[in-house]
């Protein structure tokens, strides 16, 4: 019982703490609590900023404007995550949809619904003589599908019981090089058969044996 007195539970009550210690961890936590208070005003700040240039963005676009569609919820048909762009296009406006959608010009190969808030939308910068980017070379096949060109096989290793293939990608760099099973290079027989070859070749001149062969 507290016989109508109200004690005073303050962290760092320098009235009732005379112990030098308490004190200074009561100051560093508030200084925390300053720090922690600050980086989330920041971040609300940065936030709206983004928020509103975005919107400011939906004011400009127009009918027949080219733009950049981000790829966060698109999935592609990219051998690997490593070769997907952050953004896709530009492709054309062809419509505004409500307040602030807009129906895109797609590819059919996308087969994605065409309209897309404008926080997904970036406005292709101005270029005087209205040149695109240089994309890279996927292959479309006749059923509309985009297909990844085998330029060379690199190498090879055993995973478990499965043997995967380092493939060099024609049109894309050694950063982008991937592992893969043999049965995502269906359209590469060629390039399996010549690594092949000449690794069996090597391995015969020390009697050895091409993993590659087993696969």
């Amino acid at each position: 019982m507290c016989y109508g007195y109200n004690p005073d539970f303050t962290v760092g009550n320098t009235k009732e703490s005379h112990v030098p210690q308490a004190d200074d961890l009561a100051d560093f936590l508030k200084e925390i609590q300053a720090e922690a208070k600050a980086a989330l005003e920041i971040a609300a700040r940065q936030n709206a900023q983004y928020y509103d240039l975005n919107r400011r963005e939906a004011t400009k676009l127009e009918i027949g404007d080219k733009v950049y569609l981000s790829s966060a919820n698109i999935k592609t048909s990219r051998p690997s995550h490593k070769l997907e762009h952050k953004r896709l296009g530009p492709y054309k406006v062809l419509e505004k949809i409500g307040r602030n959608s807009y129906k895109l010009d797609l590819p059919k190969s996308m087969k994605v619904h065409p309209v897309f808030n404008i926080a997904l939308l970036h406005k292709k910068p101005v270029d005087e003589y209205d040149r695109d980017p240089v994309p890279l070379p996927p292959v479309v096949t006749a059923d509309g599908e985009e297909e990844y060109t085998v330029e060379r096989i690199l190498d090879s290793k055993k995973v478990g019981r499965q043997v995967k293939y380092l493939v060099k990608w024609k049109g894309y760099g050694p950063e982008d090089n991937t592992w893969e099973p043999k049965a995502h290079l269906a359209n590469a027989l060629k390039n399996w058969l010549s690594f092949t070859v000449n690794i069996q070749r090597q391995l015969d001149l020390n009697g050895g044996k091409c993993h590659a062969l087993e696969a």
